[in-house]
């Protein structure tokens, strides 16, 4: 069984790998062989602290394990901010012809969905994500995992600002590399 599960994961990992590696070699023209290698060495450099956490070393920064930060500010924040920008991306930046065309081809769903997706489906993210990051109250009954600290509000807002600007460095260091101008619009000028 176990054996199995092991395929199954690699296989689900090797997949997923896969989109990166297109991604990267379409940008910075590397070979399969090199970008494969050094997306998957980066994978692992950035996941090892996450691994060691409940490991005999016990990683943890502040009396906080490295999975259970994660896990709180990239599981409980990070994804409904992701969507809300890949929201409002797609519905305020994109032409509704495109999105039409995505969605049936045809005008009928759209009627629903795009509206749906413009105004209410960011409302509903803004209003959890805020619930969530003003409920910083600690009370030991609901904490994820028990036996563990509370990962206070201040520290989930830092550890997203982090991996935000993480991920814009990496943004800017593709864009650097390939000449690449980035919209006025994404800086905020007109």
């Amino acid at each position: 069984f176990f054996l199995v599960l092991f395929f199954a994961a690699l296989t689900s990992a090797v997949s997923m790998l896969e989109v990166s590696v297109a991604a990267v070699r379409e940008t910075l023209g590397w070979s399969r062989r090199r970008t494969a290698f050094l997306l998957t060495g980066g994978i692992l450099l950035a996941g090892m602290p996450s691994a060691l956490s409940y490991s005999a070393v016990g990683f943890s920064v502040g009396g906080v394990r490295v999975l259970d930060f994660l896990d709180e500010t990239v599981g409980s924040i990070g994804l409904p901010i992701a969507a809300l920008l890949t929201s409002v991306t797609f519905t305020w930046f994109l032409h509704r012809s495109v999105l039409e065309s995505q969605i049936d081809g045809t005008q009928g769903p759209a009627r629903i969905v795009l509206p749906l997706c413009k105004y209410v489906i960011p409302a509903v993210l803004i209003t959890t994500t805020a619930a969530r990051l003003l409920s910083g109250v600690d009370i030991p009954a609901t904490r994820l995992i028990p036996g563990t600290e509370f990962i206070g509000s201040l520290a989930q807002g830092a550890g997203i600002l982090v991996i935000l600007a993480l991920l814009l460095g990496i943004i800017a260091l593709f864009c650097r590399l390939r000449h690449c101008r980035i919209p006025l619009w994404l800086m905020g000028w007109r």
